[in-house]
């Protein structure tokens, strides 16, 4: 498995995941965590755009998680993306502290042509506060 940074970046060997995710994943890491306050969420979004529509597989198998910097998943969701689909996963704390967070997209088999980005928003009317983008070469 590879894995998308949502906040780009490439390196490999993180070790945050334990068990079967730890030890088949190979990572990318971003460069840093992003801080959500209160009235805050973070989103972490893929969408598969294939280079190649006409050769590309019915189905790509993607989990999007978001990790506090302990490296403790506090958002998770998996999806088998078809072409030109996406998938979401959102983090809203619901204590009132602030949170550092990160996310990644880690994708079975590797695959290029993800697209993905990391967002911070405000909750109550939706609006996004920042929005990095990233890409799996």
């Amino acid at each position: 498995m590879t894995g998308l940074a949502a906040l780009a970046g490439s390196a490999s060997g993180a070790t945050a995941l334990e068990g079967e995710q730890g030890e088949y994943l190979e990572r990318t890491r971003p460069p840093a965590g992003l801080g959500i306050g209160k009235g805050e969420a973070a989103s972490v979004s893929v969408v598969w755009l294939p280079r190649y529509p006409d050769q590309a597989p019915p189905s790509r198998s993607v989990e999007l998680v978001i990790f506090d910097l302990d490296g403790s998943p506090i958002g998770t969701t998996k999806k088998d993306l078809e072409p030109f689909g996406g998938a979401v996963v959102d983090f809203v704390p619901t204590d009132g502290t602030r949170h550092m967070v990160y996310g990644y997209v880690f994708a079975e088999p590797p695959f290029d042509d993800l697209f993905g980005a990391f967002e911070v928003y405000d909750v109550s009317p939706g609006r996004t506060k920042l929005a990095v983008p990233s890409v799996v070469p």
